[in-house]
């Protein structure tokens, strides 16, 4: 039944996913902006901390998120792996970002081949995994909390409807993942999404 399953209805192996994470990974130190860790532990000059964090506070902050069903594994080897990245910055400078990545990887021999982008969505093949990104510009949230996924309620309220819904979709997904953390249980869900493939329903 595995093997049906992976053939004919494109369920992922193992092996796959333990690529796609290796890709994911490799594709968030081309994409994400992320804050220094901590300040100098050497230095007590209360003028040179304050200083420090207005630099720290002028960077730019990206993060990059699995979501749908990327985040729960769920995803099927002919799908696009959803993600989000969240940042401080415009849409137009967080393009120019992709596209200086893209022409990096290439450059270097790397396989990047974008199919498409569309204001904030970009559609693309890294290291033989298909891939759609989204980009959301919420710059307090992100300030507030850098990794998203611990975001407080309130912070959230803060943003806008359409971040508000995005980042509860991913908390959200990211909690079921934990439930679909077993190879029987995955495998379940397939079994379903084949049922109504083969009925015509999917």
């Amino acid at each position: 039944l595995m093997k049906h399953l992976e053939e004919t209805y494109n369920m992922p192996n193992e092996e796959w996913w333990i690529s796609v994470d290796v890709a994911f990974q490799h594709l968030r130190t081309l994409l994400e902006k992320r804050p220094n860790e901590a300040f100098e532990d050497d230095d007590d000059d209360p003028q040179s901390i304050s200083a420090q964090a207005a630099r720290a506070d002028a960077l730019p902050l990206i993060s990059l998120l699995p979501s749908g069903s990327h985040a729960m594994q769920l995803t099927a080897t002919n799908e696009d792996l959803q993600c989000v990245a969240f940042g401080t910055i415009s849409v137009e400078r967080y393009v120019d970002i992709f596209w200086e990545a893209a022409i990096k990887v290439q450059d270097d021999g790397g396989k990047f081949m974008v199919y498409q982008v569309e204001t904030s969505s970009f559609w693309f093949n890294f290291e033989g995994h298909n891939f759609h990104l989204h980009y959301v510009c919420c710059e307090n949230l992100v300030r507030k909390c850098p990794g998203i996924l611990n975001v407080s309620d309130e912070t959230v309220r803060e943003a806008d409807a359409h971040t508000q819904k995005i980042v509860e979709g991913i908390k959200r997904d990211t909690k079921n993942r934990a439930f679909f953390s077993k190879r029987y249980q995955r495998a379940s869900f397939h079994y379903l999404r084949a049922w109504t493939i083969a009925r015509g329903r999917y």
